[in-house]
Parts: structure tokens; sequence; C-alpha cells
């Protein structure tokens, strides 16, 4: 049997998996649900939940080694007898009796439920190296501002010995720290709330083996508990993940069309108001740390399924502003990407005077939107561009 682990993030009931999770109701795979770090049976803890100390208790009471003649190594069974005392929500469960036998598990997570996940494998990893582990984890924030011993952040820095890794994905959000909407009862400034935001809710890539399948997909999102209008939460791109896992097995866990039906639902989160353009990712200076991952790196995973993943905040050419004054706004960074190459390059090519050529120029770069063309064959317009 294939087990599935979910893991809630801190204070989350995990209901954005639960409500989505039908597509695993496969009679080859077990679903079992576990609550977030401030369980009383988890961590207890909002502040410094010891994620580690959690898992070690978790995997130790839930699986069991089996060894058989026939094979010389170690095998894995589920014992439930201790799931009330684990954070295991039985009516969330599903497909999970006792003494199943194991082949093969995905651990997904979201927040610390994420970093839970990098910890799972690692016990994992020393009971039954032999069971191939994939991780999706979305956004994972284990609370630290930096890495030092005892941390969360440095038990799981570092997971290039977890041979059993054999898939991991790591949804990270573009966080700035800026909160999107103001409470009339806030009492913090916008600069302090920006402050504890990095200090609380960095996120972390681990280092990991070469023998293991990385997938990195940057979303954009302001803050790690407020999502832009047209942007994905993240569970979205963790459903698409896990059943692209699945159906890469060669168990063949997940139907292709189940896939195309996730991917689908996680592009379309960039689309789901029509009043609004997809959300941007903000510019790269105003990026908070992501542990294991530098600022300059962070845009090389931009989501392949954002409409335009290459614009940045503030890149989006605003109505009736002058093409020249777009490109002196955006024409001052060191080193030009490859858009701006293409741009240029279309710009020489494309004839002022000639409205088809205008609409080929905005067409093949999406600066604007559908309802923008029309200004395109106005006279003024055709100024601007000159």
């Amino acid at each position: 049997m294939h087990l599935v682990i979910y893991f809630c993030g801190t204070n989350n009931p995990g209901s954005s998996f639960y409500n989505s999770n039908t597509y695993l109701k496969n009679p080859n795979i077990g679903i079992m649900f576990v609550k977030g770090c401030h369980a009383p049976e988890v961590c207890d803890s909002v502040i410094f939940p010891d994620l580690k100390e959690f898992s070690a208790h978790f995997v130790n009471n839930i699986f069991k080694r089996t060894t058989s003649e026939e094979q010389k190594h170690n095998g894995l069974t589920i014992h439930l007898d201790n799931r009330g005392t684990l954070g295991v929500d039985p009516k969330r469960c599903h497909n999970i009796n006792n003494n199943p036998s194991i082949e093969s598990i995905t651990l997904a997570g979201h927040s610390r439920g994420a970093v839970t996940c990098f910890e799972i494998a690692k016990k994992l990893n020393e009971i039954a190296p032999q069971i191939p582990v994939d991780i999706v984890a979305d956004q994972p924030v284990p609370g630290n501002c930096y890495v030092a011993p005892g941390t969360n952040a440095k038990s799981i820095a570092d997971c290039r010995h977890l041979n059993n890794l054999k898939n991991v994905s790591v949804i990270l959000g573009t966080y700035t720290g800026r909160r999107l909407y103001q409470d009339r009862r806030q009492i913090l400034s916008s600069s302090m709330i920006s402050k504890l935001h990095r200090i609380f809710f960095s996120q972390i890539v681990p280092i990991l083996p070469i023998t293991t399948k990385k997938d990195i997909i940057v979303i954009p999102h302001e803050s790690h508990h407020e999502i832009l209008t047209n942007s994905p939460s993240g569970s979205e791109h963790l459903h698409m993940q896990i059943a692209k896992y699945l159906h890469q097995r060669d168990e063949k866990l997940i139907d292709e069309n189940i896939v195309q039906e996730k991917t689908s639902i996680a592009a379309g989160t960039y689309n789901q108001s029509s009043y609004t353009d997809p959300a941007l990712f903000p510019q790269e200076k105003n990026l908070q740390p992501i542990f294991g991952l530098s600022r300059k790196e962070v845009y090389k995973y931009r989501d392949k399924l954002h409409p335009t993943p290459e614009l940045r905040a503030g890149c989006i050419l605003n109505f009736e502003e002058k093409i020249i004054d777009w490109w002196n706004k955006h024409n001052n960074t060191k080193f030009s990407t490859q858009l701006t190459k293409d741009f240029v390059k279309v710009i020489k090519e494309t004839d002022a005077s000639d409205p088809d050529s205008l609409q080929r120029l905005y067409i093949l770069h999406g600066i604007i939107r559908s309802w923008h063309y029309e200004i395109i064959f106005s006279t003024n317009w055709s100024m601007n561009i000159k």
C-alpha cells in the first residue's frame, strides 16, 4: 500500500487538503491526517514547537518494522493503537487499518507541517531506508529568523543523507512581509509587521541528495497568511504535485487525467476574478530571505503556470503611459532579463504606423489585457509609441 500523510500547519485545520483529496480515494492508497503543532497531542506549542521530538515519537509509535525470510531488509506496517496520542484525526483518515504493509510513502504539509515532513523522512530513513519517500512541502516555515543549533531550521537544513527521498517539491511564496489588509484595530505599524513576519515566517529549502528529483515552485504571495487576488494559496499546487508523483510511480496510482485536472485547477487560480490581473511577483529586492535559497535564485523557479511569469510588480504598462516612460522606468538594471532582450527586439521590428504590427507587439508579450487593444489603433496611442 502507498501511504499519504498530511501534516497541518500551526492553527490550521487542514481543510484545504481534506476537501480536495477525493482523488486519493484509491484502494491502494491510505490517507493519514495529522493535526498541527498547536494540538496538545502533537507539540502543544505555537511559538517554539519541537518538531524533531514529535516526529521521532510519531514514527516510533505509528510504524513497526517487520522482517521476512524472503527479504533481507526491514519492511513497515502501521499500528494505530496509539494514534489518539499522536495527533492523528481518525475522521479524516482513509483506508487505514492496523498492520497494512507499506511499500511507499508521500509526506505532505503546509507551513510547520511542511517542515515536519522532513523530520519524519529523517526518522523513516533510520528505520526503513529502502521505503521510497516523496515530499510535497507547501511554504515550509520553521518559525526561526536564523539557522542555529536547536532550531527547527537547523534540524532540517541539510538533508543530503536521506537516501530514501525520491521526489521533493517545495512550494514557496514570494514573501515581503507587507500587510495587505489593514485592520482598524491594528496597533503595530506596517514596518513592524514586516519585521515580525521576517522573524517568524521565513521559509526554508533544505539541501537534498543529488539523487533526489527536486521541484521548486515559486508563487506570488505577500505574506504567509494573506493571499493576493488571482493568486494560488499553495494547496492547489500541493495537490498537483502529489498527483504527479503518484502518476509517475510504477504502479500508476493516479491516472494522467487527474494530473491534468489538478494542473488546470492550479493554473485557474490566477484567473478567478475577471476584474483583476493575475497577481505579480514582487521586485527581487523586496523579498524577505529564504533559508537555503538566495534572492537571486528565487525567480529561477517562477511558477510556469503563471500567465506572465517574467513580469514583476510594477512592470505592467499603465493606462495612457508612454512606452518610452515605461522603458526608462525599467531600463536601469545592470543585467537585462531575457524578457527585456526579447521586448527590445520586437520594439525594433515594430512599425509604429502599422496597427497590425502594434497589435502583434502587445499580444506577444501580454503587456496589456484584451480590453486595451482598441486603444492601440487610436492616434494618441500611436503618438505615445513614437
